[in-house]
């Protein structure tokens, strides 16, 4: 078996989070976790752009060596644009969730809890 890719293992890492934090437990309840996590994931996606950006390499290298080629004998040129087209999305998209996440991160900055008796 060969070893786990980094996207592979970044997917599972993610996955792993969503399902520890489904529930209020006593290391995932207070707003200070939100942050942190919060924290974690703007980072992440902060790195999403540049890794749609080199995904896409080995397609575009291809294309410009002229070797590509589209099952049932499509147009390389074609498939190359809406490659390139779907690619610039992606990118955009992907800032727009850094940015999102970003600002997500900063509101909860200033939240904590309320433990006890302590006074409001």
């Amino acid at each position: 078996m060969s070893e786990p890719r980094p996207l592979d293992e970044a997917a599972n890492l993610v996955r792993q989070f969503n399902h520890e934090s489904r529930h209020l437990s006593d290391d995932w309840g207070f707003p200070g976790d939100s942050y942190r996590a919060l924290g974690e994931l703007a980072d992440l996606a902060r790195k999403l752009e540049q890794a749609v950006e080199q995904i896409v390499l080995p397609v575009k290298a291809t294309h410009q060596d002229g070797r590509l080629r589209v099952d049932g004998g499509g147009n390389p040129d074609e498939a190359w644009l809406r490659v390139d087209a779907r690619r610039a999305e992606a990118v955009y998209a992907a800032s727009k969730l850094a940015y999102a996440i970003d600002a997500l991160h900063s509101a909860t900055n200033p939240l904590g809890a309320r433990l006890g008796e302590e006074e409001s």
